[in-house]
């Protein structure tokens, strides 16, 4: 099947300003590695904005547990011996399903759910709406001055003008403050 032209709305991007937010420091190593990942995709995408920090953050956490797991899984196996007293203080050993395998199993719909918001699996994905760009971010014409194809690279190097340009009207308001009291018009004699 395939769809009739104009029977779909077009999608409409979405009201939010993209970004990338900051990797919180106590990530675990795993976690940390996920985090990269994740925005990696989602900026390539053009989904990922500032606020996604705390939600990626519990996502990349919760895939840390999950690894860890399935580690135990793989290392003590599906099913593990308990030992349990009966009634009158006999010791038994009988095997029983590894509690690891119901924390991973709980760890795999969370994770599923997430991806879900954040328009990771197959189905999410055709639903997402991409970010626009911060106004002081906006892609350049690929023909103009300055334009180029790294989009990385280009965020990094707005981020520094915008930085430079902070500084420079800094300078030029302490600047201006000194030359009004060197002339005698901060304060009156």
């Amino acid at each position: 099947m395939r769809r009739l032209p104009g029977c779909y709305p077009e999608q409409q991007p979405s009201a939010h300003t993209g970004g990338k937010p900051k990797r919180p420091k106590h990530l675990s190593p795993v976690a940390e590695e996920k985090w990269a990942e994740m925005v990696k995709i989602l900026r390539a995408r053009g989904t990922l904005t500032k606020g996604d920090g705390p939600a990626l953050e519990i996502y990349c956490e919760s895939f840390a547990r999950w690894r860890a797991m399935l580690d135990e899984i793989a290392n003590e196996g599906a099913m593990v011996e308990s030992t349990v007293l009966t009634s009158s203080g006999t010791p038994i050993t009988k095997r029983i399903i590894n509690p690891a395998v119901k924390a991973a199993s709980q760890l795999e719909n969370s994770l599923r759910a997430m991806l879900r918001e954040f328009s990771a699996t197959p189905a999410s994905r055709e639903k997402t709406k991409t970010v626009r760009a911060p106004l002081n971010k906006q892609p350049l014409a690929p023909d103009s001055i300055g334009a180029t194809t790294d989009f990385d690279a280009a965020w990094d190097e707005a981020g520094k003008q915008l930085k430079k340009s902070k500084e420079a009207n800094n300078a030029d308001e302490l600047g201006g403050a000194e030359d009004l009291e060197g002339e005698g018009g901060g304060h009156d004699e």
